[in-house]
């Protein structure tokens, strides 16, 4: 009932707001407007008040992380401005770092993998932990005029400024470490993104595209997992997997913006949520597309066995059903399809590491086949000279 009912006011908001002036530096050809602070002006920001309350009854509770249940309540502000009791953050930034170090492996080696697995792992927890610390610093001012953030340490006053610099420089040094598992290529590599991901939070100021800076800090790990693996890079392969990667972050994190997209205008945060409006879904369906596309032709350029393409298919397939299913205007699916891009990521990696064996396979088939067809090829040799008189 209550869904109903805000599905309705909603529904009712965007029509009133659709005849009404441009407030802010809103691509006109880009999206509808949600002229939020002009509508409600005046006598009707109860309404307003009230839209807000119902959007956040449309959530429910989380669980408890078993960090929040075990640590004493003094390490908690700790846990959430690192934001691992969200987990689903570190996974979206392993699986790209994984995706790469298959791609790269000459031969399909299983502890070789195994080790860049475990150290990518690793690196992406702390260094996720390390962006949203940076992040929040950047935005404590803004956090605390958004009903689903002013609860983050820093902007409800929980943790000070100097403690959470302390705490970052904890996780750089956990990322150092991270490093030192690593080729010099793939370290390099790495240094060479940390300026953009630092700035990362000031884009949202003055673009509607921060999730392109984002894609773009978020998927590097498949170049560093690349050159990792084979201490080189081929490009051929791994910039349309990169690219691929930038386009499924704007898919995922778009739907991610629709949940603050009222509070955003109020406070001035831009967001490809806002910038795309109603169209979200259809420009979704173009980049899925694309990303698609760019996924393929890296397993052709790379070599990968024919099972690839049908796995990369079906895993492509599950996401454009999570696009089809969510609700924009429903914080609580919103928030569901973003958790479940896990998944996406980890069938991706599947696909890859299929097409990486299969291959081997064949090769070996081939080997035995070539060995037998000596084989014979001798035997023939020899009765043909016996037979001589």
């Amino acid at each position: 009932m209550i869904l109903s009912n805000l599905i309705k006011q909603q529904s009712f908001l965007l029509k009133k707001t659709a005849n009404l002036p441009y407030q802010y530096s809103i691509n006109k050809n880009a999206l509808h407007t949600y002229n939020i602070k002009k509508y409600f002006s005046s006598n009707q920001s109860q309404n307003q008040d009230q839209i807000q309350q119902e959007i956040q009854t449309t959530q429910t509770t989380p669980q408890l992380h078993w960090l929040e249940k075990n640590l004493p309540e003094k390490y908690l502000p700790y846990v959430r401005l690192g934001r691992y009791e969200k987990p689903i953050g570190y996974k979206l930034l392993f699986w790209p770092c994984v995706w790469g170090a298959a791609l790269g492996q000459p031969i399909l080696s299983p502890l070789a993998l195994a080790h860049l697995f475990g150290t990518f792992y690793f690196g992406s927890a702390v260094m996720r932990a390390a962006g949203c610390i940076v992040n929040d610093m950047w935005d404590r001012d803004f956090d605390n005029k958004v009903e689903r953030t002013k609860v983050r340490p820093l902007a409800s006053g929980d943790l000070t400024m100097k403690q959470a610099s302390i705490f970052l420089f904890f996780h750089l040094c956990g990322g150092l470490l991270t490093l030192t598992q690593l080729n010099w290529f793939s370290i390099a590599l790495s240094f060479g993104i940390v300026p953009i991901a630092a700035l990362y939070p000031l884009f949202k100021r003055f673009t509607y595209y921060p999730q392109v800076v984002l894609g773009s800090c978020f998927n590097w790990g498949v170049m560093v997992g690349y050159a990792a693996a084979a201490d080189m890079i081929n490009y051929n392969v791994a910039i349309p997997a990169y690219i691929g990667g930038v386009l499924w972050t704007l898919i995922y994190d778009t739907i991610y913006a629709h949940q603050d997209k009222l509070d955003d205008i109020k406070v001035g945060v831009k967001s490809t949520a806002l910038a795309w409006g109603e169209n979200t879904k259809n420009v979704m369906y173009g980049l899925w597309g694309t990303q698609l596309s760019l996924f393929l032709y890296a397993g052709i350029q790379g070599g990968l066995g024919l099972p690839f393409f049908p796995c990369c298919l079906a895993s492509h397939l599950y996401l454009f059903r999570l696009i089809q299913d969510f609700n924009m205007d429903d914080p609580k699916t919103c928030w569901n399809f973003f958790v479940y891009n896990k998944n996406f990521g980890l069938l991706m990696f599947l696909s890859i590491l299929i097409g990486k064996i299969f291959p081997k396979a064949i090769e070996e088939d081939d080997e035995e086949d070539l060995i037998e067809d000596e084989r014979q090829t001798q035997q023939n040799k020899n009765k043909i000279e016996t037979q001589k008189p």
